[in-house]
């Protein structure tokens, strides 16, 4: 119980960090120096939590997730590559000259998440059997990565399943937010599709 206590300290830590006045004004400056190395904090950091929450809720208690450190550095690495393509979605669905505001939001989702989505999640599996696969000893060739997933499942309940039920709902909402906003809106959804994915996985 202890330990899930200061699990919770840490989110509230961060969600006062980002709505409290004065760290939003932190924030909002790092963010407007350097953004993308701010997409690669957030997304190493907030998809880091989702994996080792997913981990305590299959164990029933904490552990430290295999391949940690190296997998928050990919974690960093994907939120550099979200924080790329977010405008050029935006700005390309929005350029249809669509009047209603619901309307394109929901179409730069779905666009978004049936085009680069599948793209990110099957690199984030790869990446991750990969590590995995590394810290137990083994070469991590392609045939071992290929074996150790079902794909068939991944399929089925990642590409398909969350993308219609939740990425495409929340990314529209995410992306009726003003354009300063949207990045740490998915950084905190991350933390959903690390979960998402480490059950997935699992399963």
């Amino acid at each position: 119980m202890k330990k899930d206590g200061s699990f919770l300290l840490i989110l509230a830590g961060i969600v006062v960090f980002f709505l409290h006045p004065t760290t939003q004004e932190i924030y909002l400056k790092w963010n407007e120096v350097s953004h993308f190395g701010m997409a690669f904090i957030k997304f190493g950091v907030l998809a880091s939590l989702g994996e080792a929450w997913a981990l305590r809720m299959k164990t029933g208690s904490w552990q430290r997730v295999v391949g940690w450190p190296k997998k928050a550095v990919v974690w960093g690495v994907l939120g550099m590559g979200i924080a790329w393509v977010f405008p050029i979605y935006a700005i390309g669905v929005a350029s249809v000259g669509i009047s209603s505001r619901l309307v394109t939001a929901f179409l730069t989702s779905v666009t978004m998440n049936l085009s680069f989505g599948p793209v990110l999640m099957t690199t984030h599996r790869i990446t991750d059997t990969w590590i995995e696969l590394r810290a137990k000893g083994k070469k991590a060739t392609s045939q071992e990565i290929f074996a150790a997933n079902d794909w068939v499942a991944f399929f089925w309940f990642v590409l398909v399943k969350t993308n219609l039920f939740f990425w495409i709902p929340m990314h529209t909402i995410t992306f009726l937010l003003p354009p300063v906003w949207r990045l740490l809106m998915a950084a905190g959804l991350s933390m959903a599709l690390g979960v998402l994915l480490a059950i997935a996985k699992r399963k």
